[in-house]
């Protein structure tokens, strides 16, 4: 073996030397697809001594005739290793994103839904790959968070994950593979150019290599620096959201306004990551710094896929995309049971001493209801009454209102008549509520 082989080896055995992995491992799941990569990836890991246990995870996307003969070769090799096993079988559904994205989404959910607490998802990027991504990422206009491309280490659903070859290029594994006589399966998708990434290899990448030999190395420095500036503005945007965030998926628009726009950005992206809610892309993050000089009363919402970013009494509202008002929805309620309401309108229940003798109507608003309040002496209007309680306006339609002989009795558990308890024939009545969950539908 020449010394160049030589090198190559060893610095892929210690990349995946134990000293290497995320701390407090409680096991290792190697992603393995059969393929020359991870079969390199499975074979190094389990020569290298770890003291938890290691286990195979492949999963069957069905996408080729030759899917089985893939699971039976990873299930073989795993065998031969004395490694345990588990096949995850998935259906791939098409999506606007394309067939590529659609098979990395429902492989990673599978991964995720198997992960035990504190294990190590163990995947085999490489140096070409990063390189790839950092250029599919630039093709798509991604700023500095998408062109970091791949983190070699990350959280990841019970566990987290570790790409304990990202900085070697593919020929260390194709050394090794060869010095250890390792078999694999080919997936023709890999090259197809069809697919972008396939189009990258096949076309792209080799006329970039030979005019510029060193372009997998610099292209993955490249990604290197990204992922510096994005985490310098995730610490510079996570100082600023504690003067600005005010709980309850709220963000303060005074404060934010005072912020540079390029600072804007990196508390608008940091705060709905915070709050669980989808990421903008640059349009979406366009609008909602336009969302912050916008007029109140007119109701303005940035929405796209499940999110819904609202503008209401100086604050943001992060939410998940609400579901249609009831409009003229109704039911009679006899209080006995909780009643559930329709979507985005969460439920009501009732606590009460007695037996009612007549039901309650249930409806939601229809326009210029009004409600007669003995404490004031006169009728009063609804639409007042919510704006004086500043009840944001997307939750105004989705307010239950009941109603007794076509008389407003309660608004929600906002307000009640006091005597609602003797209207029905009951000692004592008390009404509760329930919204949907902080941030699924209402704020």
């Amino acid at each position: 073996m020449d010394d160049l082989r030589r090198i190559q080896i060893c610095e892929l055995t210690a990349a995946v030397r134990p000293a290497n992995c995320p701390a407090d491992a409680t096991g290792l799941a190697v992603a393995c697809s059969g393929g020359p990569d991870s079969m390199v990836l499975l074979h190094a890991l389990a020569q290298a001594g770890y003291a938890c246990p290691l286990r195979v995870l492949h999963v069957c996307h069905h996408l080729y005739a030759e899917a089985e003969q893939w699971a039976a070769h990873c299930s073989a090799s795993a065998r031969q290793l004395g490694v345990a096993f588990k096949r995850l079988d998935v259906t791939v559904a098409a999506s606007g994103a394309g067939m590529e994205a659609a098979a990395r989404h429902a492989r990673y959910k599978a991964l995720a839904g198997v992960l035990r607490p504190g294990e190590v998802l163990v995947l085999a990027h490489h140096a070409d790959d990063q390189a790839e991504t950092f250029l599919l990422q630039a093709l798509r206009g991604s700023g500095v968070a998408g062109l970091a491309a791949m983190p070699q280490q990350a959280a990841f659903a019970a566990g987290c994950m570790w790409r304990p070859l990202l900085e070697l290029p593919r020929v260390c594994l194709q050394t090794y593979a060869r010095q250890h006589a390792l078999n694999w399966v080919e997936d023709p998708s890999n090259r197809d150019p069809h697919f972008d990434r396939g189009y990258l290899r096949t076309s792209v990448r080799p006329a970039l290599q030979q005019r510029w030999p060193a372009v997998v190395r610099t292209l993955a420095r490249s990604a290197h620096w990204c992922a510096q500036a994005a985490e310098l503005i995730t610490e510079i945007a996570a100082e600023d959201i504690g003067h600005i965030a005010t709980g309850d998926q709220r963000l303060a628009v005074a404060p934010l306004q005072r912020l540079s726009p390029a600072r804007q950005a990196g508390v608008l992206r940091h705060w709905l990551t915070a709050v669980q809610r989808d990421a903008p892309d640059h349009r979406h993050l366009r609008q909602l710094q336009q969302l912050l000089h916008a007029r109140e009363q007119n109701g303005p919402v940035v929405a796209w896929r499940d999110t819904e970013v609202r503008l209401f009494d100086g604050h943001l509202h992060a939410m998940a995309a609400l579901a249609p008002p009831p409009g003229v929805w109704q039911s009679d309620w006899w209080l006995a049971k909780p009643l559930q309401l329709p979507a985005g309108c969460g439920a009501l229940q009732a606590t009460v001493a007695g037996t009612p003798s007549i039901a309650v109507n249930v409806r939601f608003r229809r326009g210029g209801e009004r409600y007669f309040d003995p404490h004031y002496g006169h009728h009063r209007s609804l639409k007042k009454f919510l704006q004086a309680g500043r009840v944001p306006p997307w939750r105004r339609s989705r307010l239950p209102l009941l109603h007794v002989h076509d008389q407003l009795v309660a608004i929600a558990d906002h307000w009640q008549h006091p005597q609602l308890a003797a209207m029905l024939g009951l000692q004592s009545l008390r009404l509760t509520w329930l919204p949907p969950a902080s941030g699924t539908q209402t704020d």
